[in-house]
Protein backbone atom coordinates (compact mmCIF):
# COMPACT_ATOMS: atom_id res chain seq x y z
CA UNK A 1 0.00 0.00 0.00
CA UNK A 2 1.24 3.72 -1.14
CA UNK A 3 2.05 6.13 1.78
CA UNK A 4 -1.18 8.37 -0.19
CA UNK A 5 -3.68 5.44 -0.18
CA UNK A 6 -2.60 4.42 3.84
CA UNK A 7 -3.33 8.26 4.14
CA UNK A 8 -6.71 7.83 2.42
CA UNK A 9 -7.44 4.94 4.32
CA UNK A 10 -7.32 6.29 7.41
CA UNK A 11 -9.01 9.56 6.83
CA UNK A 12 -11.79 7.10 5.71
CA UNK A 13 -12.23 4.80 8.60
CA UNK A 14 -11.36 7.54 11.09
CA UNK A 15 -13.82 9.86 9.00
CA UNK A 16 -11.03 12.85 9.54
CA UNK A 17 -9.80 15.00 6.52
CA UNK A 18 -7.33 13.45 4.47
CA UNK A 19 -4.96 16.41 6.08
CA UNK A 20 -5.52 15.67 9.53
CA UNK A 21 -4.84 11.95 8.81
CA UNK A 22 -1.90 12.89 6.93
CA UNK A 23 -0.61 14.76 9.54
CA UNK A 24 -1.04 12.21 12.32
CA UNK A 25 0.42 9.97 10.45
CA UNK A 26 3.27 11.55 9.39
CA UNK A 27 3.67 12.28 13.39
CA UNK A 28 3.42 8.51 13.81
CA UNK A 29 6.33 8.19 11.78
CA UNK A 30 8.65 10.59 13.33
CA UNK A 31 7.78 9.70 16.47
CA UNK A 32 8.33 5.80 15.92
CA UNK A 33 11.90 7.21 14.57
CA UNK A 34 12.46 8.99 17.53
CA UNK A 35 12.14 6.24 19.65
CA UNK A 36 14.11 3.70 17.95
CA UNK A 37 16.67 6.26 17.46
CA UNK A 38 17.02 6.20 21.21
CA UNK A 39 16.65 2.88 21.44
CA UNK A 40 13.44 2.56 22.60
CA UNK A 41 10.28 0.22 22.30
CA UNK A 42 7.39 1.17 20.05
CA UNK A 43 4.18 -0.83 20.55
CA UNK A 44 1.60 -0.60 18.58
CA UNK A 45 -1.91 -2.36 19.76
CA UNK A 46 -3.15 -5.30 17.25
CA UNK A 47 0.03 -4.44 15.05
CA UNK A 48 3.10 -5.46 16.76
CA UNK A 49 6.27 -4.09 18.77
CA UNK A 50 9.04 -1.88 16.66
CA UNK A 51 11.93 -2.18 18.17
CA UNK A 52 16.36 -2.06 17.28
CA UNK A 53 18.61 -4.86 17.92
CA UNK A 54 22.66 -4.55 17.93
CA UNK A 55 24.13 -6.99 15.41
CA UNK A 56 27.30 -7.85 16.61
CA UNK A 57 30.21 -7.69 13.92
CA UNK A 58 30.74 -10.77 11.32
CA UNK A 59 33.66 -11.70 8.98
CA UNK A 60 32.51 -12.42 5.99
CA UNK A 61 34.36 -13.40 2.48
CA UNK A 62 34.87 -12.15 -0.97
CA UNK A 63 33.53 -14.56 -3.49
CA UNK A 64 36.37 -13.19 -5.21
CA UNK A 65 39.28 -12.84 -4.16
CA UNK A 66 38.32 -15.37 -0.57
CA UNK A 67 39.72 -11.90 1.12
CA UNK A 68 38.37 -11.58 5.08
CA UNK A 69 36.12 -8.49 5.08
CA UNK A 70 34.95 -7.40 8.43
CA UNK A 71 31.42 -5.65 8.60
CA UNK A 72 31.12 -3.56 11.75
CA UNK A 73 28.27 -4.22 14.26
CA UNK A 74 25.46 -1.75 13.72
CA UNK A 75 21.56 -1.61 15.04
CA UNK A 76 18.88 -3.10 12.85
CA UNK A 77 15.38 -2.26 13.52
CA UNK A 78 13.08 -5.27 14.39
CA UNK A 79 9.32 -5.82 14.03
CA UNK A 80 7.50 -8.19 16.46
CA UNK A 81 4.22 -8.83 14.69
CA UNK A 82 1.22 -9.30 17.14
CA UNK A 83 -0.39 -12.22 18.01
CA UNK A 84 -3.53 -10.79 16.76
CA UNK A 85 -1.58 -9.81 13.25
CA UNK A 86 0.20 -13.94 13.52
CA UNK A 87 -3.44 -15.34 14.00
CA UNK A 88 -4.74 -12.99 11.16
CA UNK A 89 -2.13 -14.16 8.54
CA UNK A 90 -2.22 -17.65 9.94
CA UNK A 91 -6.19 -18.11 9.10
CA UNK A 92 -5.42 -16.81 5.22
CA UNK A 93 -2.69 -19.50 4.65
CA UNK A 94 -3.58 -22.96 3.56
CA UNK A 95 -3.16 -25.92 6.09
CA UNK A 96 -2.71 -28.57 3.86
CA UNK A 97 -0.76 -30.89 6.81
CA UNK A 98 -3.38 -30.67 9.05
CA UNK A 99 -5.60 -32.29 7.03
CA UNK A 100 -5.46 -35.76 7.45
CA UNK A 101 -6.13 -36.92 4.34
CA UNK A 102 -3.07 -34.94 3.25
CA UNK A 103 -0.89 -36.32 6.23
CA UNK A 104 -2.27 -40.19 5.26
CA UNK A 105 -1.26 -38.78 0.89
CA UNK A 106 2.90 -37.74 2.69
CA UNK A 107 2.53 -41.25 4.41
CA UNK A 108 1.73 -42.91 1.20
CA UNK A 109 4.53 -41.24 -0.61
CA UNK A 110 6.77 -41.68 1.99
CA UNK A 111 6.26 -46.04 1.43
CA UNK A 112 6.32 -45.91 -2.61
CA UNK A 113 9.73 -43.57 -2.37
CA UNK A 114 11.66 -46.63 -0.17
CA UNK A 115 10.56 -48.87 -2.23
CA UNK A 116 12.22 -47.82 -5.00
CA UNK A 117 15.70 -48.76 -5.17
CA UNK A 118 18.41 -46.48 -3.83
CA UNK A 119 19.64 -44.49 -7.02
CA UNK A 120 22.14 -41.10 -6.59
CA UNK A 121 19.97 -38.23 -7.06
CA UNK A 122 21.11 -35.91 -10.19
CA UNK A 123 23.90 -33.27 -10.08
CA UNK A 124 22.74 -30.24 -8.56
CA UNK A 125 18.99 -30.72 -7.00
CA UNK A 126 18.88 -27.64 -4.43
CA UNK A 127 15.40 -28.35 -3.10
CA UNK A 128 14.07 -25.43 -4.72
CA UNK A 129 13.35 -27.28 -8.02
CA UNK A 130 9.83 -27.14 -9.75
CA UNK A 131 7.86 -30.22 -8.71
CA UNK A 132 7.87 -31.24 -12.74
CA UNK A 133 11.19 -30.81 -12.87
CA UNK A 134 12.01 -33.40 -10.54
CA UNK A 135 8.90 -35.53 -11.99
CA UNK A 136 11.04 -35.68 -14.83
CA UNK A 137 14.65 -36.45 -13.05
CA UNK A 138 12.69 -38.97 -11.34
CA UNK A 139 11.38 -40.71 -14.52
CA UNK A 140 14.98 -40.14 -15.77
CA UNK A 141 16.56 -41.71 -12.80
CA UNK A 142 13.87 -44.77 -12.30
CA UNK A 143 12.22 -45.46 -16.01
CA UNK A 144 9.30 -48.22 -15.62
CA UNK A 145 9.78 -48.22 -11.69
CA UNK A 146 8.69 -44.67 -11.77
CA UNK A 147 5.86 -45.49 -13.56
CA UNK A 148 4.60 -48.01 -11.68
CA UNK A 149 5.07 -45.81 -8.15
CA UNK A 150 3.53 -43.26 -9.95
CA UNK A 151 0.41 -45.27 -10.79
CA UNK A 152 0.55 -46.63 -7.23
CA UNK A 153 0.35 -43.52 -5.89
CA UNK A 154 -2.72 -42.08 -7.93
CA UNK A 155 -4.35 -45.26 -6.89
CA UNK A 156 -3.92 -44.58 -3.54
CA UNK A 157 -4.57 -40.92 -3.33
CA UNK A 158 -7.67 -38.90 -3.60
CA UNK A 159 -7.54 -36.89 -6.57
CA UNK A 160 -8.32 -33.50 -4.51
CA UNK A 161 -5.59 -34.21 -2.23
CA UNK A 162 -3.02 -34.96 -5.76
CA UNK A 163 -4.13 -31.58 -7.57
CA UNK A 164 -3.35 -29.78 -4.18
CA UNK A 165 -0.15 -31.23 -3.94
CA UNK A 166 2.10 -33.57 -5.38
CA UNK A 167 3.39 -35.67 -2.11
CA UNK A 168 5.22 -38.36 -4.21
CA UNK A 169 7.53 -35.68 -5.83
CA UNK A 170 7.83 -33.33 -2.82
CA UNK A 171 9.56 -36.21 -0.84
CA UNK A 172 11.38 -36.79 -3.82
CA UNK A 173 13.02 -33.08 -4.09
CA UNK A 174 13.21 -33.69 -0.23
CA UNK A 175 15.37 -36.91 -0.26
CA UNK A 176 17.88 -35.35 -3.36
CA UNK A 177 18.35 -32.06 -1.68
CA UNK A 178 19.46 -33.91 1.63
CA UNK A 179 21.35 -36.40 0.03
CA UNK A 180 22.98 -33.57 -2.27
CA UNK A 181 23.93 -31.35 1.01
CA UNK A 182 25.52 -34.94 2.48
CA UNK A 183 28.20 -34.61 -0.07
Amino acid sequence: MKWSTLIAKVAERSGVPRKDAQRVLTALVHETLDALTNNDEVLVRGLGTFETRWRAHRVLRSVSSGEAIRLDGRYVPRFKPSTRLRRILAAQTPQLWQDPAHQAALDVAEAIFKGLSAAPPPRDIEGDEDLSQIDQLAAGVWGASWATARAEFVAKVPEEVRAARDYLTVVVRKAWALAGTAD
